[in-house]
């Protein structure tokens, strides 16, 4: 999987060796679909994370003006939310339902702190 990070004068909630950790953590189900993976300043849809199932490419749109914790935690779930969407097939383009997204909270809720737990060494490296 190519990852295409944007210029930004600040910086995105997930860097380029964040995503790559995640997707080395993740059931590799997960990345398969995915050729191109941008980082990027504008997502093409109204979602964080956007996916193009005909380019095989995610867009995830997450700018922050600080690094925190909260918005790295925020950052993950929106990730996760994006990959199960592609996994269940979901429709890209348009705002997920809240009763959809509720569907999506087991699914994050078993793989954030993962996640975030291999984030914490990695910056302690």
């Amino acid at each position: 999987m190519k990852i295409v990070v944007y210029n930004y004068q600040k910086q995105f909630a997930l860097s380029r060796k964040q995503i790559e950790l995640i997707k080395e953590i993740l059931p590799k189900e997960y990345f398969i679909p995915i050729q191109e993976f941008h980082i990027t300043t504008g997502s093409p849809g109204q979602e964080q994370f956007e996916y193009n199932y005909s380019t095989k490419t995610a867009y995830f749109e997450y700018k922050v003006e600080q690094k925190t914790k909260e918005t790295t935690a925020d950052a993950i779930e929106q990730l996760l939310i994006g990959l199960k969407r592609i996994k269940e097939k979901d429709d890209f383009g348009y705002y997920i339902k809240g009763s959809k997204k509720e569907e999506y909270r087991t699914f994050v809720k078993k793989l954030k702190d993962k996640c975030l737990f291999e984030l914490e060494k990695l910056k302690a490296r």
